[in-house]
């Protein structure tokens, strides 16, 4: 039977500790989220330049998500957010993780080896 596990965002690594394949987590607080392939290459080379990122990583998570968003009355409407295929960042996520030291990450269908290798390292976790 799975667990429900409240975190509250930003993260220590002791938060995570107590995590077990099969619990339902629920996350209250600021993520960064991007379906599209550009963010992650941009921040991978900026990373690799020493550019800041334009949102606090440092520590963070970033989730693989899909949205759909409306114009309206001079800013976005949000319809619906939904998990994105993370295996299509996989050449990019051990760079982010490690120079990042990411805490989360999550989308649909899981990471590489590398990618997961890179979590262990900073003691970060995959939600899907």
């Amino acid at each position: 039977m799975s667990r429900e596990i409240d975190l509250q965002l930003p993260l220590a690594r002791a938060d995570l500790a107590g995590l077990q394949l099969g619990d339902r987590v629920f996350l209250t607080g600021e993520i960064v989220s991007s379906a599209g392939l550009p963010t992650y290459e941009r921040l991978v080379r900026e990373l690799s330049e020493g550019i800041a990122p334009p949102v606090a990583l440092q520590g963070g998570c970033i989730f693989h998500l899909g949205s759909a968003l409306e114009a309206r009355d001079g800013g976005w409407h949000l319809h619906y957010i939904n998990p994105t295929t993370s295996t299509r960042f996989d050449a990019l996520m051990p760079a982010l993780i490690e120079g990042f030291d990411l805490l989360l990450t999550g989308g649909k269908g899981g990471l590489s080896p590398e990618s997961a290798r890179a979590l262990a390292r900073t003691g970060g976790v995959y939600l899907s």
